[in-house]
């Protein structure tokens, strides 16, 4: 329910706020969280480097490992939220050529493997 943040409904928003209310030691972490998302759905990376940069100095016990895996491959990540690039396309053409060499494999030769990658259907 935390990550979910589907806070329209009233009936939602009144559950959110009794269990940050019973449990207060999950408002940093919600906050983080709602951050987070919104930052990553805006696509601010100055938002999001400083967001992540303030959660590492802070060292909150429930955000401290996904901060420390996120900072081990920071740079990227803050590329794939500027950039609108990716290699989505790529990956693909891997797959569906790895997917005809395993259904070809040991019962076919090279010309028709050569063949079935290269039939475009």
């Amino acid at each position: 329910m935390l990550w979910q943040n589907d806070l329209e409904d009233e009936k939602k928003r009144k559950i959110m706020n009794e269990i940050l209310t019973k449990y207060p030691k999950l408002r940093p972490f919600y906050a983080f969280i709602t951050s987070f998302r919104q930052a990553l759905k805006d696509r601010d990376m100055p938002e999001f480097r400083e967001l992540i940069l303030y959660e590492k100095d802070r060292q909150d016990l429930l955000t401290t490992h996904f901060i420390s895996r996120l900072l081990s491959d920071f740079p990227p990540t803050l590329n794939a939220i500027e950039l609108d690039e990716n290699n989505g396309f790529l990956e693909g053409q891997v797959n569906r050529l790895k997917t005809i060499k395993r259904m070809l494999y040991g019962r076919a030769s090279f010309p028709l493997l050569r063949l079935r990658i290269l039939y475009q259907p």
